[in-house]
């Protein structure tokens, strides 16, 4: 059975591996964009959420409890331990093809932690003047921080999943419950960062506004993660278009945009009346253009937009070819 698992590891590890010259450069793009964002999301963490105790769930969050009480020096080597257990236990519980993706993040993200953390220049010119001593209890400044705080890990993280990798830490708690309790992945997640967020508000002392802006941080943090990740990521759309003037439209769509369309005769479920759909494809950087040319030549047009993962084909991205395994 030990011999089976070594074998699959070593052929899932293979099939992650760039082939060609053009799979490469994406692999290393994507490895800088995971860079990246564990760059930004310690900057996030250390510079904003970690000097002022706003727990917002995750690894930092259980950090900043536990060099409540064991120091600060604890902080960000809590994340270094923490952060390489975690992955060990994904190695052995979720394979190495999981692994491999939280492997950039593993490495990087405690190294850039302890830059942010500990290196001289960044508390006394960067860190001295968001967080002033005097002023450390001030409400408006600790939402602020958190605010700013937020924006910053979650772009990290977008930039992070845009790069094919996992931040790893106790996302891959969320991914093992997933896949022994069988509970959501993303409810997983919830839980397991709001226990956290609950426990830094009554454990650490004084810390309930924290807490409470810990809350608002994590919030902005999984917006910018939809607004990045999902703006970026998909970058095609489908529209629908029911109108009296489907011929004008589709010469429009044809002609000035340059995409192709399919027709399809449909029934009304009301009136039972036949009308022709127009269905087509094309890339967000269009879709004012498509939207005001409907508009202009149909103000009454029925149109539903959709968003796709992926569109494959001539004037989209190539379809990849896989290689065959020998056998």
């Amino acid at each position: 059975m030990l011999k089976k698992y070594f074998v699959d590891a070593k052929n899932d590890l293979l099939s992650l591996l760039p082939r060609t010259k053009k799979e490469a450069k994406r692999f290393l793009f994507h490895i800088l964009l995971i860079i990246l964002g564990n760059f930004l999301l310690a900057f996030g963490t250390a510079i904003f959420l970690e000097p002022l105790n706003i727990v917002a769930g995750g690894l930092s969050g259980i950090a900043m409890i536990v060099s409540e009480y064991a120091g600060p020096y604890w902080f960000d080597m809590t994340v270094l331990i923490a952060q390489w257990v975690l992955f060990f236990i994904g190695l052995l519980l979720l394979g190495v093809k999981f692994s491999f993706n939280t492997l950039v993040s593993t490495i990087v993200y405690p190294f850039a932690l302890m830059l942010f953390y500990r290196v001289p220049w960044f508390n006394e010119v960067i860190i001295s003047q968001i967080v002033p001593i005097s002023e450390s209890s001030d409400v408006g400044r600790i939402i602020l921080c958190g605010v700013f705080g937020g924006v910053f890990v979650g772009v990290g993280c977008a930039l992070t999943f845009l790069g094919n990798g996992t931040t790893g830490g106790v996302d891959i708690l969320a991914f093992v419950a997933n896949k022994y309790l069988k509970i959501r992945q993303s409810i997983a997640s919830f839980i397991i960062d709001a226990s956290i967020i609950i426990v830094g508000m009554f454990v650490i002392p004084n810390n309930l506004v924290q807490g409470l802006v810990g809350m608002i941080s994590a919030f902005v943090t999984a917006t910018m993660i939809e607004v990045v990740y999902i703006r970026l990521r998909h970058t095609s759309l489908i529209a629908e278009i029911i109108s009296n003037k489907w011929e004008e439209i589709n010469r429009f769509l044809q002609d000035d945009i340059g995409r192709g369309t399919t027709l399809v005769t449909v029934k009304g479920g009301y009136k039972q009346a036949e009308y022709v759909l127009i269905k087509v494809v094309f890339t967000r950087s269009e879709l004012n253009q498509v939207k005001e040319g409907i508009a202009r030549i149909d103000p009454l047009a029925f149109v539903t937009y959709t968003q796709t993962d992926a569109v494959y084909g001539e004037g989209f991205a190539k379809h990849s070819k896989k290689r065959r395994k020998n056998r």
